[in-house]
């Protein structure tokens, strides 16, 4: 690490909390804030009461939930006074419109903002081998290539303002459309009278492996599921790019959402099925 740095961490959830620890292994000095005051404390974290006790980090990360961004980062439709002059990092998931729309802001209000989403879940969170789709400008990503390493095992430049948010938002498409097919295809070959244990043991080792097929049965909670295909709905809609597929694996994404099979257990868990397709 090329030197230790005053970092501060928005939200101290599922991600928040192992990455601030994280950082906090790694030498840099850390404080976080969440409003929530029972909020999960790694050793080395100090905790504050405010984003103004903030102010005086070098970088600061923004892990609390994606529809809440905007509020922390502005205020009065400016940025607020603790975040200009330093680097920002936005590691939740956001609209990548909104998040163009954020970087503008800053830049105009003397902020340096990277859209820097992150995948691998929670359990890359507690590993510290997470990945890092980034947007913005190279220069500040080179100054906070060693915050972003104390927690990611790969870092990916992707492009401007927003093109973190725009990988991510593909990354969530594909993955979610994974699980679907990965779950028709299991039904069939159950209905078809295959073993689930040994259908999957062996597709693990096919042409159609893929990390859904590979963490099928690790516990884990998915709810921003429904979230993040409503996210792709509304980006596909805003450049006129008719997505069916995507609109298949919303709808099964509520149905299995409003069947409260999201709440916990593996990908397998759920059980869940595609609803049937209306023209069909």
């Amino acid at each position: 690490m090329a030197r230790s740095r005053a970092v501060g961490v928005v939200g101290l959830g599922r991600m928040g909390g192992p990455v601030a620890g994280h950082l906090a292994t790694a030498g840099h000095g850390v404080a976080a804030f969440d409003p929530d005051p029972r909020a999960e404390l790694a050793p080395g974290v100090r905790r504050v009461s405010g984003y103004v006790d903030l102010a005086g980090c070098d970088t600061v990360l923004v892990l609390a939930g994606g529809r809440a961004v905007p509020e922390i980062l502005l205020a009065d439709g400016r940025l607020r006074p603790e975040w200009r002059d330093r680097d920002v990092l936005v590691c939740a998931t956001v609209d990548p419109g909104e998040m163009r729309r954020l970087h503008e802001t800053a830049g105009r209000d003397g902020g340096r903002l990277l859209d820097a989403p992150l995948c691998r879940g929670d359990h890359g969170a507690r590993r510290g081998d997470l990945l890092a789709l980034v947007g913005g400008a190279e220069d500040v990503l080179t100054r906070c290539a060693d915050v972003l390493e104390a927690f990611c095992s790969d870092v990916v430049h992707v492009g401007g303002p927003g093109a973190g948010q725009v990988a991510k938002l593909v990354n969530n498409m594909l993955l979610w459309t994974g699980i679907a097919a990965v779950a028709e295809g299991l039904r069939l070959g159950e209905e078809l009278g295959v073993r689930r244990g040994p259908l999957v043991d062996g597709l693990r080792r096919s042409s159609a492996a893929s990390w859904v097929l590979e963490t099928w049965d690790r516990p884990r909670e998915l709810p921003w599921a429904d979230e993040d295909m409503r996210m792709v709905r509304a980006a596909a809609g805003a450049t006129g790019l008719d997505v069916p597929v995507a609109e298949v694996v919303e709808r099964a994404v509520a149905a299995v959402r409003d069947a409260g099979m999201l709440s916990g257990g593996g990908f397998g868990a759920a059980g869940w099925r595609l609803p049937a397709h209306p023209d069909s």
